[in-house]
């Protein structure tokens, strides 16, 4: 399916489709994982890319000094941080579920990144 195929494609055709958020949405909402982590590893690591970029683009509107989410972090440090630490569980975290609340909605909660 969807889901498979996003794993396999290049990086830059990557994108979150309906059905894509909707895989997010079903965890966020149930609790349930339906997916083997090694096919919703791809999905979360870029959902999560694209929030923390979006922070990141909003930091460039804000007062005072940039704030990672750690000090003196850069995004894609942060981003890559983030990877490493997915990459070392070999089935879904048991935070899974909230992590897809959050990549959802990041905002609902954390205005700011340094905040998450």
């Amino acid at each position: 399916g969807e889901l498979e195929a996003f794993g396999v494609c290049a990086l830059e055709a990557r994108s979150l489709t309906p059905p894509l958020r909707g895989v997010l949405a079903e965890t966020a909402v149930t609790g349930v994982v339906r997916y083997k982590w090694s096919l919703l590893r791809p999905l979360v690591e870029f959902a999560m890319e694209q929030v923390l970029r979006s922070y990141c683009t909003q930091a460039d509107d804000d007062v005072g000094p940039p704030r990672g989410a750690v000090y003196g972090e850069s995004t894609t440090q942060t981003v890559e941080r983030f990877k490493e630490l997915l990459a070392h569980f070999t089935h879904s975290p048991w935070t899974l579920q909230r992590l897809c609340e959050l990549l959802l909605e990041p905002r609902k909660q954390y205005g700011q990144l340094h905040k998450v």
